[in-house]
């Protein structure tokens, strides 16, 4: 990981390496800036962090337990603290039950298929995963029907592989003894 992302700072665009450095500035400016580790950030992660700020303390001082409700609290653009400030400590362990169930069942289906497709499927929907969580740092990705809809489709599909791969095998089997009625023979 470490040689990675030092290859990867050596070789990114210029423009790449402005636009990141753009979210640390140095200087006061006329709106409130949250500032990290002695890093002042631009006006977009600083709105960003001044509202998870408040969410997180409202959540905790008023709503600890059941959250606000979906919705019932203003719009907030992370989505784990979303889910805490709406769902409540609750709705905060159960969606960590999910992607921890998720995790598990997509492990033991990368270990139960056989076949090399099966398995780079299974392995690159476990680095998508991890790619989502990440992402979901800063926003609201699991309710985002576009990213949704594909995500929970190729869930199921990932976790059914070592069934369809047991039934295709048995198919396969079958098939080598299947009568053909046109040549009236066996196959």
């Amino acid at each position: 990981m470490i040689a990675a992302i030092t290859i990867l700072v050596l070789v990114v665009p210029q423009n790449v390496k402005k636009r990141v450095s753009e979210t640390f500035v140095d200087k006061r400016v006329s709106w409130e800036q949250e500032s990290l580790f002695g890093y002042n950030f631009d006006q977009s992660t600083s709105a960003r962090i001044s509202d998870w700020k408040n969410g997180l303390r409202d959540w905790l001082e008023n709503h600890f337990l059941f959250g606000y409700g979906v919705t019932g609290y203003s719009f907030m653009d992370a989505q784990y603290v979303k889910v805490a400030v709406e769902t409540g400590i609750i709705g905060l362990i159960a969606f960590v039950l999910l992607i921890t169930a998720i995790f598990k069942h997509v492990w033991l289906s990368y270990k139960n298929v056989q076949s090399p497709f099966f398995k780079g499927l299974s392995l690159g929907y476990i680095a998508g995963l991890v790619g989502l969580l990440f992402h979901s740092l800063g926003t609201n990705a699991f309710i985002i029907v576009r990213i949704m809809e594909p995500f929970w489709f190729l869930t199921g599909m990932v976790i059914m592989l070592p069934e369809l791969e047991n039934k295709a095998d048995e198919d396969d089997s079958a098939a080598q003894y299947k009568e053909l009625p046109f040549l009236g023979s066996r196959f």
